[in-house]
Order: structure tokens, then C-alpha cells, then sequence
């Protein structure tokens, strides 16, 4: 059965208020962006990114490609059409204006896009409604649902623990009480709800019933019908808005009608091969035996069939159908994105490109080598392919690639590299260039490739059916002199599995010499480095083990080559998952101030040196 036609709400308590958003939490020691010295409200601006020592950096780019707004964000989302766009700042977002103004500050924990001219934002211990001058209208302690057709849903905890949902409109008042069991979005000024210990009904903008319909379940208002159950475990099928039973229940499930179409589903499971589409009038468009059909709009579906039928966590090949349902292409994409003025993005296993009504590869549009999407934004088009982001024309000219080499102070550049040898596995690696010693410059790249794609990732083929999903990258942690801190982050997915295993390794390289140092070369050799760290990390464990997640009973203190960051002022120590703690916890991490273990470190000693 599937639920996805309404949603359930936290608690919430209700106050209203008119201020400038600033979060509870601090974002110190960032700059304020540089304002655009020309009139920014016609200025078509989009994110772009540049690779620095400390990390990469977004700002904002112009048609031409020149940096309008300099890349000081840590990353950066498109331009809305209100002329904002929401930044994100350490651990925190804000949202700037097109003249490089903070709309409001970033030190809040997430920020939704704006909806009817208003955007939920949370901090942590609140959520706010504000509007597009940053101005909070509406705040809570718990969830926010975004505004649709002039309302928002809101909950409110009632004496006995229940929890209420009701309306607030674009000027934060309560245009509906708290009174609903359930409360959906609306749609067409109509919303789907279920009365305290009652039906389910049809309101309109002002809580006014205009139906009730005494079912199991009903679905979200849209194109006329919503879904429903007669009885609890029961088949889905659809009513209209005077409760008529239009199409009887035989659906395993269905999901809302767009168009006049919905897509169905036969299944007892998930990965039977029973998705249809069906028309108003309940006949299949397309039969139901197929593992996935997608609408994309302006006449036209997706159709999948599984990659391997043993395993269908793998996902699916897709081709193009009309209105019809009749199939205009072979199963031969990867994906295809939603329709827009007549193309569509679409990816094989090779390249991202747009394809016409037909299904037919547009020759005239960018070819982008890679695995993603492309979309038109403002005058430009935006490729979101291989995790990069880049910018061409209409004409498929290419305006703009992001700066992915560092040079160093002491002339040594970091170049990327990229191994994509299958639609499955994606991993960006450095080289070093222009060192003063090619020979020991060749090790070094050798060394660093090696530990970036280790044995069981090579020698895979485009063809490959692989069990499983990997993506690595890398940000440069840490420079000074002649020491480089190399950050390698990994995901290994296998398909099928609850979650992934995350990968984490730092690399601290002399550039210099080409030594690879570990963490023994910090300290003095007849040191018990070992048993200080683990003593020091077992005292910050005790202090602060609960709120970290740390399964004290399982850590035994660190290993003589355990996972360390070298930073300037301090040293890091940290675990992999499940190693002390849950999967949850992530990578548990402990910092050690060198002031604190002056009198183990071998201060003359080559990584010490390399930057000191």
C-alpha cells in the first residue's frame, strides 16, 4: 500500500513574530559576500565551484562565466525566481540576494526552497516561516509543512499528548485550527483531511467540508480523483471529489493522477514486475508488467524494465513512451529527467543528453561524457554530470567548467584525475605536478592512485553488471610549507542493503621528498604515543562518551597506526564506523591540541618539520 498521499507531522508549539532571521547557532569567521557593483536584480547568476587548499569553494558565476560573487561558500544552490538563493557556510545555510547580500545569516540548520513566497528554515531548536525579505511570520518547535495554494500545515500537541494538525496562511495566522487527525497539502484550493475520531474529508481554503468520505483511507486530492481503501490492507482505487466511486479498488497501490494518468501497481512486493499506467476511466495506458514507469510530462512516460531480474535493487533500463503508451525507443536509458518545452535530459551507461519527443538523441544540444542530468536554467544550460557541475550554451558551447587545479606556494599544483570506468564506480583522485624530482614526483602519483582505486576497483569494464555502487573524491585538509594533507571520502553501496559503508583516509605527504608520513613520525621513537592518545581519548570519551554515541565498553585505546589528521594546531584521532560506536555516530573524532602532548613530539623530526 502506498501511503505517499499524506504526511505525518511532529509536534509543534505556536508563536508568531516579525524579526530578522538570525539562527541560535554561531557561524563565526565568515566574510561577508563582496556586493555586485551593477544592478543585480537583471543579473543571471549560477552557482560554480573552484578547488582551494581549503577545500572546494562556491560562488557564483555570469553568463560569461566570470566570477560575480567570489567562491567563499561551501556550497551553493541555484537562483530562485524570487532572486535568492540558499548557501551553506561550515554547518549552516543562509540565503543571499544577486547583490551578494545576506538575507538571512548562515547559521541555520536547513532551509527549504521558497513556496508562495515563503520558505520554512529550522535552527535546531525551532522551525520558522519567513518570507522573502527574511522575516519570520510564523515559528514552531517542531515540523513546518512548505506553503501550497496560500497554507501551510502546522501540529499542535494537545493535553493528552495527541497531535493536531491545522492551516497557517502567508501572513503566519492560523487560517484553520488545529483540529485534523491528518492534514494534506492543497491542491486546486482543495485539501484531503481527517476529522478528530472521524472520517476523512474534502475542505476548502477555509476549513469549510465540501465532502466526507467515511473510508479506511483516502489519498491526496489531485486531477480530479484521489485514492482510497475501503477497509484496512485492503486494494487502492479512486474516487472523485463527490465521493463516487470512479475506478474500483484492484491496486496494490496507485499514485496520484497528473495529466489523467496515474501510475499502478499489481504487486504484493516491491520488486514485482506489475507497474501500469492507467487512464481516468481506470484502462491501462501501459500494462502493468513493467518495474517502474515514470510520467515526465507534456505527453510522455518512462518505462523500466530490471537490469538483472535475480537482483533488482541493481535498477532498471528505460524507454520512451507516448500518451498512448505506445513505446517510442528500446530500453536502452539509464534514466530520463522530465520533459521541458519538448526535450528531455536522458543518460546511458556513457554521456548525459537531451532527447527529443521522439526518444532521438539531440544532435543540435550538448553531449556531456558522464552520468547525471541537464537542465535549462535562465539562458543557460546546466550540466550535473559526474558529481561537477559546468555550464554551456543553447548552441552547445561550452561557457564554463569549474577550476579543479591548486597551485601550491611552492609551485607544486594538485591536478584532479577522474576513473570512471562504469556507470556504477566514480572516483576523483589527485596528481602532483611540477615537483622538483619527476622520478620521486612518479612514485608519489603511483602511491596515491593506488591508495584512491585499490585492487578490487580496477580492471573493471563499461559492460560490467556490478553488485554494488562506489564514489570517492578528495578535498586537500591541510597545507603548510611542505606538508600536504590529502582528504580521501569515499560510499560503497550494495545494491539491495540498508545502507552503504562510508569511506574515510587521510594522506600526509611531504612534497618535497615524496615521504608518506604516518602517525609513529609525530612522535619521539622510545615515546609511548600510543598510551597517551588512548588516555587522553578515553578522558574526553567519559566527559562527553554519551552525547558522541561511543560504546565505552568497546574501545581499548588506539592502535600504533591509527586514522590521524594533522592540522596546524592540533592533532585528530578518529574510528570508523562501528568501530566504538554506531553507524550513526559516523567517524568518532577526537582532537588533541599539541600543547598537550608537547613532550612525546619529535620536534625535530621530518613531520614536524615539514610544517614548522
Amino acid at each position: 500500500m502506498n501511503k505517499k498521499f499524506f504526511m505525518m507531522w511532529t509536534a509543534m508549539l505556536l508563536m508568531v513574530m516579525f524579526f530578522t532571521v538570525s539562527c541560535s547557532k554561531s557561524a563565526t569567521g565568515y566574510n561577508k559576500p563582496a556586493e555586485i557593483e551593477k544592478d543585480a536584480e537583471d543579473v543571471s547568476l549560477y552557482p560554480g565551484s573552484r578547488m582551494a587548499v581549503n577545500g572546494t569553494k562556491w560562488g557564483y558565476i555570469d553568463s560569461n562565466g566570470g566570477f560575480v560573487i567570489e567562491p567563499i561558500f561551501d556550497a551553493g544552490q541555484d537562483f530562485q525566481d524570487n532572486g535568492l538563493a540558499i548557501i551553506t557556510l561550515g554547518d549552516f545555510q543562509g540565503i543571499i540576494n544577486k547583490a551578494g547580500e545576506y538575507v538571512v545569516q548562515p547559521q541555520c540548520d536547513f532551509i527549504n526552497w521558497y513556496h508562495d513566497e515563503r520558505a520554512v528554515i529550522g535552527d535546531g531548536k525551532s522551525y520558522k516561516v519567513i518570507d522573502e525579505k527574511g522575516h519570520v511570520i510564523f515559528e514552531s518547535q517542531d515540523y513546518i509543512q512548505d506553503m501550497k495554494d496560500g497554507r501551510a500545515v502546522f501540529s499542535k500537541q494537545t493535553g493528552n499528548g495527541q497531535y493536531l494538525y491545522g492551516y497557517i496562511d502567508k501572513n503566519g495566522q492560523i487560517a484553520i485550527e488545529p483540529k485534523y487527525e491528518r492534514a494534506n497539502s492543497f491542491n486546486d484550493g482543495k485539501a484531503v483531511v481527517k476529522l478528530d475520531g472521524g472520517p476523512y474529508a474534502l475542505i476548502d481554503l477555509n476549513g469549510n467540508v465540501i465532502k466526507g468520505y467515511d473510508y479506511y483511507f483516502v489519498g491526496n486530492f489531485s486531477d480530479g480523483l484521489m485514492a482510497f481503501e475501503e477497509k484496512e490492507g485492503g486494494k487502492t482505487g479512486y474516487i472523485n471529489e463527490q465521493g463516487e466511486i470512479i475506478i474500483p479498488p484492484q491496486f496494490s497501490w496507485g499514485d496520484e493522477f497528473e495529466n489523467g494518468l496515474a501510475v499502478i501497481n499489481l504487486s504484493d512486493n516491491y520488486y514485482d514486475k506489475k507497474s501500469g499506467l492507467i487512464n481516468k476511466k481506470g484502462e491501462f495506458i501501459i500494462k502493468p508488467e513493467y518495474s517502474d514507469i515514470r510520467i515526465l510530462g507534456e505527453n510522455r512516460a518512462a518505462v523500466g524494465v530490471y537490469v538483472d531480474a535475480d537482483n533488482p535493487a541493481k535498477g532498471s533500463k528505460y524507454a520512451l513512451a507516448d500518451e498512448k503508451g505506445k513505446l517510442l525507443t528500446e530500453f536502452k536509458y539509464d534514466y530520463i529527467y522530465d520533459y521541458y518545452n519538448g526535450l528531455a535530459s536522458a543518460q546511458d551507461n556513457i554521456s548525459t543528453f537531451f532527447i527529443n519527443a521522439k526518444g532521438e538523441k539531440e544532435k543540435s544540444m550538448p553531449v556531456v561524457k558522464g552520468i547525471g542530468d541537464l537542465f535549462f536554467v535562465e539562458d543557460l544550460i546546466k550540466a550535473d554530470v559526474d558529481r561537477r557541475i559546468s555550464y554551456y550554451d543553447k548552441e552547445g558551447k561550452l561557457i564554463w567548467e569549474p577550476e579543479i587545479d591548486v597551485l601550491l606556494e611552492n609551485g607544486v599544483i594538485v591536478q584532479q584525475e577522474k576513473y570512471r570506468p562504469n556507470k556504477d564506480l566514480l572516483i576523483y583522485y589527485p596528481q602532483l605536478d611540477n615537483m622538483e624530482s619527476k622520478s620521486v614526483q612518479n612514485e608519489v602519483n603511483k602511491k596515491i592512485k593506488d591508495i584512491f582505486i585499490p585492487e578490487q576497483y580496477r580492471d573493471i569494464k563499461n559492460s560490467d553488471n556490478l553488485d554494488y555502487s562506489y564514489e570517492a573524491d578528495y578535498n586537500i585538509k591541510f597545507y603548510k610549507k611542505d606538508l600536504l594533507n590529502i582528504e580521501m571520502i569515499g560510499y560503497e553501496y550494495p545494491f539491495g542493503a540498508a545502507h552503504g559503508m562510508p569511506v574515510k583516509e587521510y594522506i600526509h605527504l611531504n612534497i618535497q621528498d615524496g615521504m608518506f608520513y604516518q602517525l609513529k613520525d609525530l612522535f619521539k621513537e622510545d615515546s609511548d604515543y600510543t598510551g597517551r592518545l588512548s588516555a587522553i581519548i578515553k578522558q574526553q570519551i567519559e566527559e562527553k562518551g554519551d552525547e558522541m554515541g561511543v560504546w565505552m565498553e568497546d574501545y581499548k585505546g588506539i592502535q600504533p597506526d591509527q586514522p590521524f589528521i594533522i592540522l596546524e594546531n592540533e592533532l585528530q584521532i578518529y574510528f570508523t564506523p562501528y568501530e566504538i560506536a554506531p553507524y550513526a555516530a559516523g567517524f568518532p573524532t577526537f582532537t588533541i591540541p599539541y600543547e598537550e602532548i608537547m613532550k612525546i613530539i619529535d620536534t625535530e623530526g621530518g613531520l614536524w618539520k615539514s610544517f614548522h
